[in-house]
């Protein structure tokens, strides 16, 4: 004879294994989410990754540009020092020159007002 509110074991275990189950399937459907979820943020990862060492050839290509532009300039700076060098000491020079002249123009002036006062 059972009794009302008595449960047969069998019948008992199969309710707690079919709870089980619910609660198994209910995980594995968080999983199922959870490893899409990391399937997309690792490739996500991978392209940032990607570009990233893309990035970093762009910049040492940059850097290798910018020193050739570095040695480039510094060559041309330095033939137009030399080239204005060059000009400055001729300019120097002429000017040397034309103060020469000056000053000699100036000596024979004084000295021809000296001769011509005392001689004539």
């Amino acid at each position: 004879m059972k009794e009302e509110g008595m449960t047969h074991p069998t019948e008992k275990h199969e309710s707690l294994l079919s709870d089980l189950r619910k609660i198994t399937d209910d995980h594995e459907a968080r999983l199922r989410v959870l490893e899409i979820g990391s399937v997309q943020r690792i490739e996500q990862i991978k392209g940032l990754y990607e570009n990233t060492g893309a990035i970093k050839i762009l910049l040492s290509q940059f850097g290798e540009k910018l020193d050739k532009m570095s040695e480039n300039i510094d060559a041309k700076l330095q033939a137009a020092v030399s080239d204005l060098d060059k000009r400055l000491r001729s300019l120097e020079r002429v000017d040397g020159e034309k103060w020469k002249q000056a000053v000699g123009y100036v000596l024979i002036a004084v000295i021809a007002g000296v001769v011509g006062k005392f001689f004539i």
